[in-house]
């Protein structure tokens, strides 16, 4: 399995990250994006193999046309030379035939990028299931509550990890067992304890040797 696990936002300085994770979500809203010379100097320390995933911003998360954020957006996943772009529509966009249509007209304007979809609201699994299949789009699912989409690649975001903002030795085997199949996976993980679940997946999934975690390896 190709497995790359990261968090979505950077914490400390990005070598020391990149010894840890192989994947990483790079914000796009004004403000918060990376400036060009700062885009450039990740690539550059990003080792091999290694996976910027970038997250649209909200400008074009409520699914409305707009040709400069969009290229503005590309040229940002082209700097990274990012394999994934990631939409997280809030509970605004609900199911329907002019969402349906919104999301697909997103898509085709971003020209065959591969793109995964992480919806809010109303949107429970099997009906945002339906609505990727017909336009075309990967599912971001949370596989510490529910199963992965059928299909040969998986991208999970796993938003809260259990007491104390950890993932319990359950819930990695849980998240290990609904990625069993798959032939790509890419796990983002929010909060504390993410490098050691980060190990324990590779040590269940993948061929690498995993060293133990020692205390100093977690991060606060």
């Amino acid at each position: 399995m190709l497995l790359r696990v990261g968090r979505p936002t950077l914490i400390g300085e990005f070598a020391r990250y990149a010894e840890r994770f192989n994947l990483l979500e790079v914000p796009t809203d004004a403000g918060r994006a990376p400036r060009r010379k700062r885009l450039k100097s990740l690539r550059e320390e990003a080792p091999d193999p290694f996976t910027f995933s970038v997250v649209l911003p909200s400008t074009l998360s409520s699914l409305d046309p707009d040709d400069d954020e969009r290229g503005r957006v590309l040229g940002i996943a082209d700097e990274l030379a990012a394999e994934i772009l990631l939409l997280r529509t809030p509970a605004s966009v609900r199911p329907g035939t002019r969402t349906t249509e919104r999301l697909a007209a997103l898509i085709r304007s971003f020209d065959g990028r591969t793109l995964v979809w992480e919806p809010a609201g109303l949107f429970d699994a099997e009906t945002a299931g339906a609505v990727a299949e017909q336009v075309g789009v990967l599912v971001a699912h949370d596989l510490s509550r529910e199963d992965a989409a059928p299909g040969p690649v998986v991208y999970t975001r796993i938003k809260s990890l259990g007491h104390g903002g950890r993932v319990s030795a359950s819930a990695a085997d849980r998240i290990a067992d609904r990625l069993e199949g798959a032939e790509a996976a890419y796990v983002v993980l929010d909060g504390r304890g993410a490098f050691g679940v980060a190990q324990e997946l590779r040590a269940m999934l993948t061929e690498e040797d995993v060293e133990p975690l020692a205390d100093e390896d977690e991060e606060p």
